[in-house]
């Protein structure tokens, strides 16, 4: 028997459970009475003053494993992201890109999946220290120039449809509501990407919000 199958040790990760549970679920209430307070739509978005953020894809070994433990570390993004190695590797190999998202300090951030096949983007996160300053908004517009430079032209993404400060923020940025392809529980949104660029393009990039001002 290994040290982690001890029956106290057994015992203090359930009392330990018992104690964080409360606090990760009050984090998480707290997000979501936010989220269903904020407008439907937003159009005072000064796109101008949004922080400078780099969208890089993670490839190598340690760059997945920070990936991994910011997902985790974030009680919101439990309900889809992916939480083991196990897990995460699978969605590699059904064609899920992940990318760190890095503040102008080099800054691990964020993080933001790209899902190649359904040509859609996902698990956008960003860490509870530094929400509110625009990250998300900056994240989104960077990699939208990522997948832009590859020759796609039309980009999907989907919404909870509680989460109204999400939804108003892509509406904002020229998202548009699939109703079709849309669920009872979340929206599928869909956007033109405009200045698509040759093949040859670099996959890392750099934005401030006031570079992407078109939309369709």
């Amino acid at each position: 028997m290994g040290m982690l199958d001890h029956p106290s040790v057994r015992t203090a990760k359930r009392w330990l459970g018992w104690v964080l549970r409360p606090r990760l679920s009050y984090r998480r209430i707290r997000e979501m009475r936010r989220a269903k307070s904020a407008p439907p739509v937003r159009d005072n978005i000064d796109l101008s003053k949004l922080p400078l953020v780099t969208v890089r894809q993670a490839v190598k070994a340690v760059d997945l494993e920070r990936v991994l433990q910011l997902y985790r570390g974030n009680p919101s993004a439990l309900n889809i992201a992916p939480r083991t190695h196990k897990s995460l590797q699978g969605m590699i190999a059904r064609e899920v890109e992940f990318y760190l998202v890095l503040d102008a300090a080099g800054d691990h951030v964020g993080n933001l999946g790209y899902q190649a096949q359904r040509q859609m983007f996902s698990y956008l996160q960003v860490d509870f220290p530094h929400r509110g300053r625009g990250i998300a908004l900056a994240a989104k517009l960077a990699a939208e120039k990522v997948i832009a430079a590859r020759g796609v032209e039309v980009a999907y993404s989907q919404v909870f449809r509680e989460n109204r400060r999400a939804l108003s923020t892509n509406l904002s940025l020229g998202w548009e509501i699939d109703e079709d392809a849309s669920t009872d529980k979340y929206y599928v949104l869909r956007k033109r990407l405009a200045g698509v660029a040759s093949r040859g393009a670099s996959d890392t990039n750099q934005t401030r919000g006031s570079d992407r001002m078109k939309s369709s």
